[in-house]
């Protein structure tokens, strides 16, 4: 398992994981036993109004973007030319 051996290996000093393969690691998973990782359930933050306002951001965004715009959390400006070759107005 890749994470465990970056971590056993010192490629990595610690990791905080929330999404697996399975819903949830079987008790035997080499995961479980690392004093440096952090295992969350990754449902754990849906709620019915996430859900929703999940839905409407991505409405809202690909609205922007058909309309010639920018992403709203646009944090590269310096990709802009080649992000505008990518989505065409």
């Amino acid at each position: 398992m890749a994470p465990v051996a970056a971590l056993a290996g010192g490629h990595i000093a610690g990791a905080a994981i929330d999404v697996s393969d399975e819903p949830r690691l079987p008790p035997d998973n080499p995961l479980r036993g690392l004093p440096d990782v952090l295992l969350t359930r990754h449902k754990a933050g849906i709620t019915e109004d996430s859900k929703l306002r999940m839905g409407q951001t991505v409405a809202e965004e690909t609205l922007r973007l058909l309309a010639g715009g920018l992403l709203r959390p646009f944090c590269n400006p310096q990709v802009t030319a080649r992000d505008r070759m990518r989505f065409p107005a």
